[in-house]
Order: structure tokens, then sequence, then C-alpha cells
């Protein structure tokens, strides 16, 4: 006995699923999982105790602190509520970490305002 069927990739539940169908996922905001994971340090005390229950390496988490310890506070707490996906655009990781390593309070705020009011925020603005 042979027992056909029609099926379509639709009826599975199989159909294309394209990048163009979804909605993009909005960028993180990295300030404000920077703050998280300097609360989440003052609480369990290690860095690598904070790596492991947030599920990420310890080099990760020493980037992210990077960021909150050593960027201007106003900036900080004025970044840390933004909403904004084309300005979380503008500030990833590796740029903010890059400025964290500046040299000097005045010229990770230079770096800071010439990224931010830049069109396209590019890496090496104000550089």
């Amino acid at each position: 006995m042979m027992l056909v069927a029609a099926w379509s990739r639709a009826s599975l539940g199989l159909e294309a699923c394209g990048p163009r169908l979804r909605p993009a996922r909005p960028p993180p905001n990295i300030v404000a999982r920077a703050r998280r994971l300097e609360r989440a340090l003052a609480e369990l005390g290690t860095e690598a105790e904070v790596a492991r229950t947030h599920g990420m390496t310890r080099a990760g988490v020493s980037q992210y602190l990077a960021v909150a310890r050593r960027l201007p506070a106003d900036f900080l707490d004025g970044w840390e509520v933004e909403t904004e996906p084309a300005r979380l655009r503008k500030l990833s990781l590796r740029t903010l970490v890059e400025i964290a390593r500046e040299e000097g309070e005045g010229r990770r705020r230079r770096r800071l305002a010439a990224l931010l009011a830049g069109p396209g925020g590019t890496r090496k603005a104000g550089a």
C-alpha cells in the first residue's frame, strides 16, 4: 500500500523567511550593557564571575567595563537610555573601546563629539 499526499513548502511551514521578510533587529545599546555589567561587577565581585553569569568571556566583560569606566559620565548617562537605531549604529563596542583608550578626557570628549556629529559615524572620525 502506498499513500501519496500533496504537500507544499507553505503547508509544512518551510516557506522562505529571508532577510527581506523579517524586520531587522535593532542595534544593541553598548553603553546600557556596559552599565549593567558594571552593576553586576559591584554585586558579584570579579570579572570572571560576571562573565560566567552573563555567558560572556572575561575579555569581553573587560572591554565593556573599560567603556563604562573611562568614558565621560555625562555621555554615559545620556547614551544609556538611547533607543533610536540610527544613532545606536554609530557606536559599536570596537569604536567605544578605541575612544576609551585615548589619553585624556578632553581627547575622548572631542572624539565622541566628532563621531556623533558626523553624518556616517565612521570609526576614524576625529582621529
